[in-house]
């Protein structure tokens, strides 16, 4: 079965501030909670922007892996190492694995800081990517990749 990877989006201001999640569900692994191994687990990254009123902006991101189901978080967090392990990343589609990867180098080198010029423009071009529908795993590659930001 082929894996994809859908995009979904969320934002809201209120008092405090402005808040927004891009979500990419990545694909499904099978994290060795089942005993017959099948790749029923969603993984999802969520790449969140924070805009605190008084404050400086905040980047972060974040990771689950759910159970069949999708009830119950099995591992969730700053579980992205976990997941870059070969024997659960290598489980994602080649694309979803560059994904993963581009959001993971985003998240060593900007999680919990503001964001620079180049991050924050990436980040508003995906979420309005997110909006759209069918937007497929090369183009939010390509955006990730970008040098131009």
């Amino acid at each position: 079965m082929k894996q994809t990877v859908k995009m979904t989006s969320v934002g809201y201001t209120n008092s405090y501030g402005t808040e927004s999640r891009i979500t990419f569900e990545l694909g499904k692994v099978a994290p060795g909670y089942y005993r017959d191994n099948k790749k029923r687990s969603v993984v999802e990254v969520e790449f969140n922007l924070r805009e605190p009123v008084g404050f400086s902006p905040v980047v972060s991101i974040t990771a689950k892996i759910w159970n069949a189901g999708k009830t119950d978080i099995l591992i969730g967090g700053q579980c992205l190492d976990t997941i870059a392990e070969p024997k659960m990343l290598g489980q994602l589609s080649e694309d979803a694995q560059k994904i993963f990867l581009k959001l993971r180098e985003i998240w060593n080198a900007h999680h919990l800081q503001a964001p620079t010029p180049r991050i924050k423009a990436m980040y508003n071009v995906l979420f309005a990517m997110s909006k759209m529908p069918d937007v497929d795993a090369k183009s939010i590659l390509n955006v990730l990749e970008a040098k131009e930001f």
